[in-house]
C-alpha cells in the first residue's frame, strides 16, 4: 500500500520530480551529435551567402607580360601591360547563387526542428509507456486488495461452516494470481523508466498531456526540410545551366610599346569575354540528376506523412469510442457484480460464478483505466504525425 501511495503521489504532483516534455527536449536535442553536423551546415550556409553578395563569382586576378626582342630580333622591341581582370557573372547565375544560399539556411532551421521532433517522437513514446505501466501497477494494486479482502471474507465464512473449504482455496488462488499481476506489472513499471534513462531522465516526465493541435500534416517539418533539399537541387541546376559555356569575364590593362624605330607609346586596352557554346555538359546533367532524385524523394515522403497521419487520426478516434463503450460497460458489470455478491451471500449461486463476475468486472474497469490513458497518448500520437513539437 505504502508503494501505491508513492505512485499516486508522482501522478497528482510531477512538477516536483521532473521537466516537462518540451523542456527534455530541448535539452537532448542540444545534446545530439548532430550539433557538430549542424554547425558545419552553418558555416556551409553562410559560405553560400558570402558567395552570392559578391559582386565578382571568382575574384579578380592581376595581368603583368613582358615582351623584348633582344635575343631574337634587332628591332628594339620593349614592350610591358599591366592590367587587372574580373570574372562576371552569368545571365541568372547571382539570383541562382542567392536562391541557393536561402535555400541553405532555411534547410539548416528546420533540420533543427526535425531532429527536436524525432526526439519528442521518442519521448512521447518512452513518456506514455511509463504512464500505461504506472496505471497498470496502480489498478494491480487495488485488484490485489479487492481479492484479499474477499479471500478474508470467505475463510472467515468457511470457518463458520457456511461455506465449503474448496471456496478458500478458489479465494485464495484467485489472491495469488493477483498478486502475481502486480508482480508483473511492477516489472513493466520497472521497464518503462529504464526507457527513459537511456536519456538521462530519472523520473516520470511531467505534463504529457497535450491538446490535439490544428496544424496541417503538409506543414510537416520533414516536408518543409526536403522541400529546401528540392530548392537546393533546383539553384545548383540553374548555376550549372549558367555556367554551361565558362564564365564570362573582364579585363583593363595599360599597354605601353617601345621600338628603335618608336617612341614608348601608352595605350589603355579593355577585353570582355563572352564564352558561347555547349561547354561541360556533365555538371549540368548531374545537376539534373541531383533534381530529379530530390523531387522523387519529396513525393514519397509525402506520401508516407499521409499515410502515417491517416493512421494517427483513426487510432485516436478509435482509442475514443473505446473509451466511450467501456465507461458504459463499467457501470453495468457493477450492477453485475452487486447482484452476484448478494446471490452468493443468499446462498442462490456458488464462489466460482462470483469469481468470474468480479474478475469480468475488474478487467472492465482496467481496459476503461488504460482507454483513458490511451486517448490521451494517441492524441500525443497524433500531434506527432502533423510535425507537431510539445509546447
Amino acid at each position: 500500500m505504502r508503494r501505491l501511495i508513492s505512485y499516486l503521489f508522482i501522478l497528482c504532483v510531477p512538477n516536483l520530480y521532473a521537466a516537462d516534455l518540451a523542456e527534455w527536449v530541448n535539452k537532448i536535442a542540444a545534446e545530439q551529435p548532430q550539433a557538430l553536423q549542424s554547425h558545419a551546415a552553418q558555416e556551409l550556409s553562410q559560405a553560400q551567402r558570402r558567395q552570392a553578395e559578391r559582386w565578382f563569382p571568382q575574384g579578380a586576378q592581376w595581368r603583368i607580360s613582358h615582351e623584348n626582342d633582344a635575343m631574337t630580333g634587332s628591332e628594339g622591341t620593349n614592350n610591358w601591360e599591366l592590367g587587372i581582370g574580373f570574372s562576371l557573372w552569368a545571365w541568372g547565375q547571382r539570383d541562382a547563387q542567392q536562391g541557393l544560399a536561402d535555400s541553405y539556411q532555411q534547410a539548416q532551421q528546420d533540420y533543427q526542428t526535425l531532429l527536436k521532433l524525432d526526439i519528442a517522437g521518442v519521448l512521447r513514446q518512452a513518456g506514455w509507456a511509463l504512464r500505461e505501466a504506472q496505471v497498470e501497477v496502480e489498478i494491480a494494486e487495488r485488484e490485489w486488495q479487492v481479492w484479499l479482502q474477499l479471500q478474508q471474507a470467505v475463510e472467515q465464512s468457511v470457518k463458520s461452516g457456511d461455506r465449503p473449504a474448496l471456496d478458500a482455496q478458489l479465494a485464495k488462488q484467485a489472491a495469488l494470481q493477483a498478486q502475481q499481476t502486480l508482480i508483473k506489472a511492477q516489472f513493466s513499471q520497472r521497464q518503462a523508466l529504464q526507457a527513459l534513462a537511456i536519456w538521462g531522465i530519472e523520473q516520470p516526465l511531467a505534463d504529457l498531456a497535450e491538446k490535439l493541435s490544428s496544424a496541417d500534416w503538409q506543414q510537416h517539418p520533414a516536408l518543409r526540410w526536403q522541400q529546401q533539399l528540392v530548392n537546393q537541387a533546383q539553384a545548383e541546376q540553374q548555376i550549372a545551366r549558367s555556367q554551361l559555356s565558362g564564365q564570362p569575364s573582364l579585363s583593363v590593362a595599360a599597354k605601353q610599346e617601345q621600338t628603335n624605330q618608336m617612341a614608348a607609346n601608352t595605350a589603355l586596352v579593355v577585353e570582355l569575354t563572352l564564352p558561347f557554346g555547349q561547354g561541360n555538359q556533365l555538371d549540368l546533367a548531374k545537376a539534373n540528376h541531383a533534381q530529379a532524385e530530390q523531387q522523387v524523394s519529396l513525393a514519397k515522403l509525402r506520401r508516407q506523412l499521409h499515410q502515417a497521419w491517416l493512421q494517427a487520426q483513426m487510432q485516436y478516434e478509435l482509442s475514443q469510442q473505446q473509451q466511450t463503450l467501456l465507461a458504459q460497460q463499467v457501470e453495468l458489470n457493477k450492477s453485475a457484480l452487486i447482484m452476484a455478491q448478494r446471490s452468493y451471500q443468499a446462498g442462490e449461486t456458488n464462489l466460482s460464478e462470483l469469481l468470474r463476475v468480479q474478475q469480468q468486472t475488474l478487467a472492465t474497469q482496467r481496459e476503461a483505466a488504460l482507454a483513458q490513458v490511451a486517448v490521451a497518448k494517441n492524441l500525443a500520437l497524433l500531434n506527432q504525425a502533423l510535425g507537431v513539437l510539445p509546447q
